[in-house]
């Protein structure tokens, strides 16, 4: 989320750019191909000449929310100046999204006081309606358990639940349709604490709809649901003191839900209804796997899984159906662990993990996931480029000449080459499945997602091609495809699931935590080989022989194999009629403590390495071209073909390369 620190970057030159396309077969989203990122207030001159002048199809800028209409004495002058800007981006074709909190209405209790007296005392009924509801307070997150002089430590919220709150959300967005906007991306999707009649009683119908009266006695010691006292929701893992009961990690799921239909019903229901081909989105977090860890900035490995000041998504239990339904691109951001690189710990802060994991549950949709890292901004342009992202969003302090210019240089290369970036790049080579165990994850079990994330790394450090899917998921995938399924929760997998994957020859790879008797039996039961010495990372690389020797007798020979150090991160994609690689460089000067304290990207050369791909059948190499944004002209490589296979070497570069593998039939 933007806090009071992030804003003040925020208002210098936010940019962003990249490419990509619809999966074959998905649905075809409204969001654009190409996406540039400004500022939350009014735009400087100088970021919409920038605008102008790489012409993104659209531009994430604004905040119009409770917050943002309070702190304006005039909201009909303030509407009059965005609706110039919509103008102005629309006359070179550049669609124009908004930021909007869905249920913040203050950073603290005197915001919310202040938007209390803008909504009883300065609500224009002449430009947003008639008030929904005569007193402010009774929008709010009821909060009357906690003592007086704790209420105000929590941000304040409306209530998901109340009908008004929805009301004055349609008041807000309806004005801005009139004004010319183009879509909204709401942030600040978070449902807090709320003990109002309408949360008790939504939770109390919710549970006698999943649950049987035996399951309600067993699971929550409920023997008499319609006189049992309900706790107040606790909606956000970040507000809750202690690991959640079973009764609170319930809460928890339902109040995601309210969350979702609070969303549903403003932007897909009435604001497509006012505008049919308005784009929508959610700005949500992703800052670890677990939803559920305390230390927002440790290095992924490290033994982090108490519930307290947890990390989150605000999706996170939502089942796959209704996760992101309706919705045009998903936003993710993500810091701490993506921002620092710690090279002398192999730590290279990059986001591929959460990416390939956002991948799979957009199912061909435009995604994007913000690391605000201010310092890397060709690192996170090419990061995003290779990953099949919409947008890199890079926020420039200064905003200087300097990064302008990268980012102009960038833009040029990805429309100068966009066939490469269409489809989020292409088919997936990747012969491995990753699985994100989110039934245990819902069930409030989190150890085995630490095994996932090691795996995971340890993989994207060998090079191998893999792609990562919640087990939810697993019913809606080809697992025939693959060769190896890499699991820690057995929970969300079933026999009839994997049976064709099975049939095909695949190998399920167990990496449990611990010696739990009846979790080694489920694992037989369902033909894993179970691989211990997987450790969590300690600093260097971890403990990974066996998981290793596994995967490699499982997959035979892979499709890429390459000298590039780990430092250089590759991903493969299947285009028709060739193969294309990507090579991102995360290899920079660090100062000696390895904390990155320095001021600017500071990328050091990649220097040539040895690539080998396997080819599909029936082809041959026409030629290999490499692609370099940093350079004037695109290079056409050596290559050596033996059999099925290609070889080649890659050359000197700073930070983006692009190897180009045509291909051709066999004669």
């Amino acid at each position: 989320m933007l806090n009071h620190k992030h804003n003040k970057r925020f208002t210098g030159l936010l940019l962003g750019v990249l490419l990509l396309g619809v999966a074959c077969g998905a649905p075809k989203p409204t969001a654009p191909r190409r996406m540039l990122t400004g500022t939350l207030s009014l735009p400087n001159e100088a970021f919409l000449k920038f605008a102008e002048r790489v012409k993104p199809d659209m531009v994430v800028m604004g905040a119009f929310g409770a917050p943002q209409w309070t702190a304006e004495k005039d909201p009909r002058a303030w509407l009059a100046q965005w609706k110039t800007i919509f103008k102005r981006m629309h006359r070179s074709d550049i669609k124009v999204v908004g930021m909007i909190e869905l249920l913040n209405v203050g950073g603290d209790m005197a915001a919310a006081e202040r938007w209390l007296e803008f909504y009883e005392k300065r609500w224009d009924e002449k430009l947003l309606g008639e008030r929904p509801s005569a007193k402010g307070h009774s929008l709010l997150e009821q909060r009357a358990w906690l003592p007086e002089k704790q209420r105000g430590a929590y941000a304040p919220r409306a209530c998901a639940a109340n009908p008004h709150w929805h009301e004055v959300e349609k008041a807000l967005v309806g004005a801005l349709i009139d004004a010319g906007i183009d879509g909204f991306i709401t942030h600040r999707n978070m449902y807090g604490q709320c003990g109002c009649e309408r949360c008790r009683d939504g939770l109390r119908k919710y549970l006698a709809a999943n649950y049987k009266p035996a399951e309600l006695k067993s699971r929550f010691s409920i023997a008499n649901l319609a006189a049992h006292k309900l706790p107040h929701i606790y909606g956000f893992h970040r507000e809750h003191a202690t690991k959640p009961t079973a009764l609170e990690l319930e809460g928890m799921k339902f109040a995601r839900r309210q969350t979702k239909e609070c969303f549903d019903e403003v932007f897909l229901q009435y604001a497509r209804g006012r505008k049919k081909d308005l784009i929508v989105a959610q700005w949500n977090h992703i800052p670890h796997f677990d939803e559920m860890r305390l230390d927002d900035g440790h290095i992924p490995g490290s033994p982090t899984t108490t519930f307290v000041h947890a990390c989150h998504d605000e999706r996170w239990s939502l089942p796959a159906d209704v996760w992101g339904r309706g919705e045009d691109f998903f936003w993710y951001c993500n810091w701490g662990t993506t921002q620092k690189t710690q090279l002398n710990k192999q730590h290279v802060a990059d986001i591929t993990l959460y990416a390939k994991l956002i991948r799979s549950q957009a199912r061909g949709r435009p995604y994007v996931i913000n690391k605000y890292d201010f310092y890397r901004p060709r690192n996170m342009m090419a990061e995003a480029a290779a990953l099949g992202m919409i947008a890199g969003a890079i926020a420039v302090p200064h905003g200087t000449k300097e990064d302008a210019d990268v980012m102009a240089r960038y833009c040029k290369f990805l429309d100068e080459h966009a066939e490469i970036f269409q489809n989020q790049n292409g088919e997936s080579t990747a012969k491995v499945l990753l699985v994100y165990p989110r039934t245990a994850s819902h069930a409030g079990r989190i150890d085995g997602i630490e095994m996932i994330e090691v795996a995971g790394r340890t993989m994207i450090a060998d090079h191998v091609q893999f792609d990562f899917v919640p087990d939810d998921l697993l019913d809606k995938t080809d697992l025939k495809k693959y060769r190896a399924i890499v699991a820690s929760d057995s929970e969300g997998l079933t026999q009839e699931t994997l049976e064709p994957f099975h049939k095909a020859g695949g190998r399920l790879i167990a990496l449990p935590r611990g010696d739990d008797l009846v979790a080694s039996l489920r694992w037989k039961k369902l033909g894993a080989a179970i691989v211990a010495g997987l450790e969590p990372r300690t600093g260097g690389k971890p403990a990974a022989a066996p998981f290793r020797v596994a995967l490699h007798q499982a997959m035979g020979i892979p499709l890429l194999q390459t000298t590039a150090p780990y430092t250089l991160e590759v991903h493969a994609y299947r285009q028709s009629g060739r193969l294309i690689v990507h090579l991102v460089n995360y290899n920079r000067s660090e100062n000696a403590t390895g904390k990155s304290v320095v001021a600017r990207e500071a990328p050091i050369d990649v220097e040539p390495a040895q690539i080998q791909l396997a080819l599909p059948q029936g082809t041959k190499v026409k030629r290999v071209r490499f692609l370099d944004p940093d350079a004037q002209d695109e290079q056409k490589l050596a290559f050596q073909q033996r059999e099925s296979a290609v070889n080649f070497q890659t050359p000197t570069f700073k930070v983006y390369g692009v190897c180009v593998v045509e291909l051709m039939p066999t004669p």
